[in-house]
């Protein structure tokens, strides 16, 4: 089975205190991903989970899709929010969203997502608001 995450996203390290335990998931952690095909060898499952992308940035998988008309025809319409399901809108600023900005810059193709807050400034103004920032 092919996970197609990108390598930070995998890590999803506690950039602060706020995010760290439950409240950070390392589904597809390396290590996880490591333990998880030891059990399923030991069981006798056979499946191998990897992850190609697990040295990757967002950003170079976007730059090494093999179909570029595609993708910049889709990518506004992707999802990447941590709380999308709570508005049915991305939020721009927990780290999928930060992740995802960057990646459009490292593409170097204009960011045509709907965020909630559209201006990473409008965030900083609010202490309640800016705990992933």
């Amino acid at each position: 089975l092919y996970i197609p995450e990108n390598g930070l996203i995998s890590i999803n390290p506690p950039l602060t205190p706020r995010r760290i335990g439950a409240l950070s998931t390392r589904t597809t952690h390396p290590y996880f991903l490591q333990k998880l095909n030891i059990l399923f060898k030991n069981i006798g499952l056979p499946v191998e989970i990897e992850n190609p992308y697990q040295y990757k940035t967002k950003g170079e998988m976007m730059l090494e899709c093999k179909d570029q008309s595609s993708l910049k025809k889709i990518a506004a319409t992707t999802v990447s929010c941590g709380k999308w399901k709570r508005s049915g809108m991305q939020c721009g600023k927990c780290l999928p969203c930060l992740i995802r900005r960057a990646s459009f810059d490292k593409y170097q193709y204009k960011d045509l997502t709907q965020y909630q807050y559209s201006h990473l400034s409008d965030v900083v103004k609010h202490a309640n608001k800016r705990d992933d920032l």
